[in-house]
């Protein structure tokens, strides 16, 4: 199930509104130029399987297709082509490689945040109020709800799991 009813929300082949066209090839065209590797170098790197068939993209035959008559085999499919065509993840706005490097970043971000430095992140820089949200947490699942509006499902969230659950009630 997509995470919107809205097309402009997914995330995908042909969902690309035509004032962006140019911006699309532009961006293909300076990753040629440039050598960007493989979409399936790409998923190697992050540690997934490579993909062998068309179908282990997308289960959409239009987009398997599509694929099949510009690159003649997945090994020739370009970075921003495939991360774009694969399957959105289920509960998820990204598909899986786009996700994890996503995610790669956004902890590595995290761990250069100037806020995880003791000369910033100390009980003088926050109120005592701040400083017990700030404190309060113990796993990432109570980071991830406490964003989440009011009345929203719980979620069990591991970085060591590979899906988010709902949390038994």
């Amino acid at each position: 199930m997509p995470p919107t009813n809205q097309p402009t929300g997914r995330i995908g082949l042909f969902n690309t509104d035509g004032a962006l066209y140019d911006i699309e090839v532009q961006s293909i065209l300076q990753a040629r130029e440039v050598q960007v590797a493989s979409y399936n170098d790409y998923r190697a790197n992050c540690r997934f399987p490579r993909v062998t068939d068309f179908n282990q993209i997308s289960a959409d035959a239009r987009v398997q297709q599509a694929l099949c008559d510009l690159y003649g085999t997945v090994d020739r499919i370009e970075y921003y082509v495939g991360i774009f065509a694969e399957d959105l993840r289920s509960n998820s706005a990204l598909p899986p490689l786009m996700g994890r490097m996503v995610g790669v970043d956004a902890f590595s971000q995290a761990l250069t945040n100037p806020l995880l430095a003791s000369r910033v992140f100390n009980k003088q820089t926050f109120s005592p109020l701040g400083m017990a949200m700030i404190e309060a947490p113990t796993r990432l699942s109570d980071l991830v709800q406490r964003n989440l509006p009011p009345g929203a499902p719980q979620y069990f969230v591991s970085l060591t799991r590979r899906d988010w659950r709902r949390s038994p009630d």
